[in-house]
């Protein structure tokens, strides 16, 4: 007796919406962790050949859920399962990578006369316009701090456009390798904790996202650690002095954000760092 002999093949398009919950991490920030979901409709098509078959459906219910990991230069890992209705069901592992700019320049037309007159032509002026994203007086361009809490009576920025107890945070050091403060360290620490404490206490909409970043002496996983458990400790401090758990968080950033050169001392120091960032949700 011969085997049947065919082919069936399909084809599958179709629209989803996706919803992403970071379980770890902030915003597809290097090291990130998402859980994420996807719902839509899809059509599916069949080739045939040397074979007869019956398609009861074309259109399918889709449903997704995954998990994505997340690394520098915009890569990802994820790691999904889809289900047509009850014809098919995927499980696949990718890698993405993701193209474009976080960030861009916006033009837009200046107030007054928008128009000059060039080889007897009129054209239109167009110049860079500079926000001014958190509204806090300071243009982008020059804002160290671009994500400010809206104005509050409680407080006022600084000359770089933070909020107190925004930025990096000078003499706030840890012994080398170590998640433990210098003896500076723990006063530059013990002298803020007042102030610092008073702030989240009256202002419960705001929360401390705490920044350690290291220099690039060490691998790179062993930074990433090293950092995560500096912001941790800097955590535990404000614990112990009654911040409630839920206006904290520790982001460990280890070497992935050097603001100097790490081939010169001076560099190196300067990218040993912790960052206190007020935010709201």
């Amino acid at each position: 007796m011969s085997e049947p002999e065919g082919q069936l093949g399909y084809r599958m398009i179709g629209i989803s919406a996706i919803g992403n919950y970071w379980l770890w991490g902030g915003e597809r920030l290097p090291g990130s962790l998402a859980l994420y979901g996807r719902a839509g409709l899809s059509h599916m098509s069949n080739q045939a050949t040397d074979i007869r078959y019956k398609q009861k459906n074309a259109w399918q219910l889709a449903a997704g859920v995954g998990l994505e990991l997340y690394f520098d230069h915009n890569y990802s890992m994820r790691f999904e399962l889809e289900s047509y209705d009850s014809d098919a069901a995927m499980l696949s592992l990718g890698i993405v990578k993701r193209f474009g700019l976080q960030q861009q320049l916006v033009y837009a037309l200046p107030e007054g006369p928008v128009a000059m007159i060039h080889d007897n032509r009129r054209q239109a002026v167009i110049r860079p316009v500079v926000l001014d994203a958190d509204n806090d007086g300071y243009l982008d361009d020059v804002d160290e701090c671009l994500n400010t809490p809206p104005y509050s009576p409680l407080f006022s920025v600084d000359e770089r456009g933070c909020a107190p107890f925004q930025g990096v945070i000078d003499d706030l050091v840890f012994l080398s390798g170590s998640d433990q403060l210098t003896a500076e360290g723990q006063q530059k620490l013990n002298e803020i904790m007042p102030a610092l404490t008073a702030q989240l206490a009256e202002m419960k909409t705001l929360r401390l996202q705490i920044r350690a970043h290291t220099d690039s002496q060490g691998s790179t996983s062993y930074n990433r650690q090293l950092s995560q458990r500096r912001a941790e400790s800097i955590v535990k401090e404000l614990l112990a002095r009654g911040v409630d758990s839920i206006q904290l968080d520790a982001r460990g950033m280890g070497e992935s954000q050097p603001r100097a050169d790490n081939d010169t001392l001076e560099g190196r120091a300067l990218n040993r760092r912790v960052e206190f960032n007020l935010i709201t949700d």
